[in-house]
Protein backbone atom coordinates (compact mmCIF):
# COMPACT_ATOMS: atom_id res chain seq x y z
CA UNK A 1 0.00 0.00 0.00
CA UNK A 2 3.01 2.28 1.05
CA UNK A 3 4.14 2.09 -2.58
CA UNK A 4 0.69 2.96 -4.44
CA UNK A 5 0.22 5.84 -1.93
CA UNK A 6 3.87 6.88 -3.57
CA UNK A 7 2.74 7.01 -7.04
CA UNK A 8 2.65 10.60 -8.96
CA UNK A 9 -1.04 11.47 -9.89
CA UNK A 10 0.29 14.52 -11.72
CA UNK A 11 3.72 15.81 -12.27
CA UNK A 12 4.35 20.11 -13.08
CA UNK A 13 7.74 21.35 -12.93
CA UNK A 14 9.93 19.83 -9.98
CA UNK A 15 7.07 18.89 -8.71
CA UNK A 16 4.86 15.35 -8.21
CA UNK A 17 1.07 15.28 -6.74
CA UNK A 18 1.18 11.84 -4.95
CA UNK A 19 -1.97 9.58 -4.04
CA UNK A 20 -0.96 10.08 -0.27
CA UNK A 21 -1.27 13.95 -1.01
CA UNK A 22 -5.38 12.98 -1.99
CA UNK A 23 -5.76 9.84 -0.59
CA UNK A 24 -4.80 7.22 1.25
CA UNK A 25 -4.17 3.20 -0.18
CA UNK A 26 -6.13 0.08 2.31
CA UNK A 27 -6.37 -2.75 1.38
CA UNK A 28 -9.68 -4.03 3.15
CA UNK A 29 -10.26 -6.61 1.08
CA UNK A 30 -12.54 -9.15 3.04
CA UNK A 31 -13.20 -13.22 2.25
CA UNK A 32 -15.70 -13.16 -0.58
CA UNK A 33 -18.41 -14.24 0.49
CA UNK A 34 -21.14 -13.19 -2.69
CA UNK A 35 -20.89 -13.28 -6.21
CA UNK A 36 -22.08 -9.81 -7.95
CA UNK A 37 -23.79 -9.93 -11.20
CA UNK A 38 -24.74 -7.10 -13.47
CA UNK A 39 -26.90 -8.08 -16.07
CA UNK A 40 -26.57 -11.84 -15.26
CA UNK A 41 -22.66 -11.75 -15.48
CA UNK A 42 -20.10 -12.21 -13.27
CA UNK A 43 -18.32 -8.84 -12.02
CA UNK A 44 -16.64 -7.01 -10.10
CA UNK A 45 -17.91 -4.54 -7.79
CA UNK A 46 -16.28 -1.53 -6.87
CA UNK A 47 -17.90 0.76 -4.33
CA UNK A 48 -16.54 4.63 -4.38
CA UNK A 49 -17.46 6.46 -1.24
CA UNK A 50 -17.28 10.02 -0.41
CA UNK A 51 -15.08 11.06 2.40
CA UNK A 52 -16.32 14.29 4.57
CA UNK A 53 -15.57 17.42 4.21
CA UNK A 54 -15.43 19.62 1.42
CA UNK A 55 -16.35 16.45 -1.19
CA UNK A 56 -19.06 17.20 -3.14
CA UNK A 57 -21.52 14.14 -4.54
CA UNK A 58 -21.87 15.68 -7.68
CA UNK A 59 -18.40 16.23 -8.83
CA UNK A 60 -17.24 13.24 -7.30
CA UNK A 61 -19.46 10.78 -9.65
CA UNK A 62 -18.88 13.27 -12.96
CA UNK A 63 -15.08 12.53 -12.13
CA UNK A 64 -15.53 9.13 -12.05
CA UNK A 65 -17.57 8.79 -15.15
CA UNK A 66 -14.90 11.17 -16.57
CA UNK A 67 -11.90 8.53 -15.20
CA UNK A 68 -13.80 5.90 -17.01
CA UNK A 69 -13.51 7.14 -20.11
CA UNK A 70 -10.13 7.61 -20.69
CA UNK A 71 -9.31 4.20 -19.26
CA UNK A 72 -6.30 3.09 -21.06
CA UNK A 73 -4.53 -0.43 -21.80
CA UNK A 74 -7.48 -2.30 -20.77
CA UNK A 75 -8.85 -5.71 -22.61
CA UNK A 76 -11.43 -5.00 -25.39
CA UNK A 77 -13.52 -6.91 -23.52
CA UNK A 78 -13.64 -4.96 -20.56
CA UNK A 79 -16.81 -3.63 -19.90
CA UNK A 80 -16.95 -0.14 -17.10
CA UNK A 81 -20.29 0.83 -15.57
CA UNK A 82 -21.74 3.20 -13.37
CA UNK A 83 -23.89 0.79 -11.72
CA UNK A 84 -25.32 2.95 -8.75
CA UNK A 85 -25.17 6.40 -9.17
CA UNK A 86 -25.69 8.77 -5.46
CA UNK A 87 -25.61 11.80 -7.29
CA UNK A 88 -29.11 11.46 -9.13
CA UNK A 89 -31.18 11.69 -5.50
CA UNK A 90 -28.57 14.55 -4.40
CA UNK A 91 -29.62 16.98 -8.12
CA UNK A 92 -33.52 15.52 -7.78
CA UNK A 93 -33.10 17.03 -3.97
CA UNK A 94 -32.02 20.47 -5.46
CA UNK A 95 -34.45 20.56 -7.93
CA UNK A 96 -37.22 20.02 -5.58
CA UNK A 97 -35.94 22.40 -3.48
CA UNK A 98 -36.01 24.97 -5.92
CA UNK A 99 -39.69 24.36 -7.60
CA UNK A 100 -40.84 24.55 -3.36
CA UNK A 101 -38.97 27.34 -2.94
CA UNK A 102 -40.33 28.91 -5.67
CA UNK A 103 -44.23 27.98 -4.43
CA UNK A 104 -43.31 29.59 -0.90
CA UNK A 105 -42.28 32.59 -2.96
CA UNK A 106 -45.30 32.87 -4.70
CA UNK A 107 -47.41 32.14 -1.98
CA UNK A 108 -46.08 34.45 0.74
CA UNK A 109 -45.97 37.19 -1.77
Amino acid sequence: MDEIDRLPLKTSGNGQLLVADVGQAKDSSAIQTNIVRVDGQRSVYLPILKQGGGSNTISIVNGVRDGLKHLVDIPKSLKTAVVFDQSQFVKTAIKNLGSEGGIGLVLTG
